[in-house]
């Protein structure tokens, strides 16, 4: 019972780390003017990439990369606020 517990809260935290980093995807691809179509022409599927957008996908290094490069910035970029700063893992304890 309590491993179940562990488990869920894990899933929970994970869930909103990956949410608010797919934020940060989306945030960052507006504000340099990239569509999702354009995004396309890097190898990554429009649909693909609506739901990592959304949350719906898991990314591995590699597409972050490639989406990165769609974008022009960095794949760290994804990882820090609006000031710059790395989002801590931690914080998403939260909730």
């Amino acid at each position: 019972m309590i491993f179940k517990l562990a488990l869920i809260i894990l899933l929970i935290v994970k869930s909103t780390y990956s949410k608010r980093i797919a934020e940060n995807i989306a945030q960052i691809r507006t504000k340099y003017g990239v569509s999702q179509t354009e995004i396309a022409d890097y190898g990554i599927s429009r649909s693909y990439y609506s739901k990592v957008e959304a949350g719906e996908h898991s990314l591995t290094l590699e597409k972050l990369a490639v989406i990165a490069k769609a974008i022009g910035c960095k794949p760290s970029d994804f990882f820090k606020d609006e000031n710059g700063n790395e989002i801590p893992y931690e914080e998403h304890n939260k909730e």
